[in-house]
């Protein structure tokens, strides 16, 4: 089996002290989604997950080719939760923001 790091995975940060440890049964990672090799690997998750949630910049997942009619096409049943700082529609829907998504890290 390929380690997480030839796998398009970024090396794996420590478990932030104090949080929660990670739910069991959930599988989470960052693969690089400028890279085809990330691409494959995100699309070969996407097809068995029930959900996928994104907090990346305005746009960005669809630029990335990787929207939800794309998730639609990989997986009929996905629901794709999009987390934005100023919400998607308004005067600072082009805003960037950064928040913790996680309040822990795989470790």
């Amino acid at each position: 089996m390929a380690s997480r790091r030839a796998a398009g995975f970024p090396r794996t940060p420590r478990r932030i002290p104090g949080s929660p440890p990670p739910e069991r049964q959930q599988e989470s990672g960052d693969p690089n989604l400028k890279s085809e090799r990330g691409r494959a690997l995100f699309e070969r998750l996407a097809k068995d997950a029930d959900v996928v949630v994104e907090n990346l910049g305005p746009g960005a997942i669809e630029r990335l080719g990787l929207g939800y009619e794309r998730l639609r096409q990989i997986n009929p049943r996905i629901v794709l939760a999009s987390i934005k700082g100023f919400g998607s529609t308004g005067p600072y829907a082009q805003f960037k923001s950064y928040e913790w998504l996680r309040p822990w890290v795989v470790s």
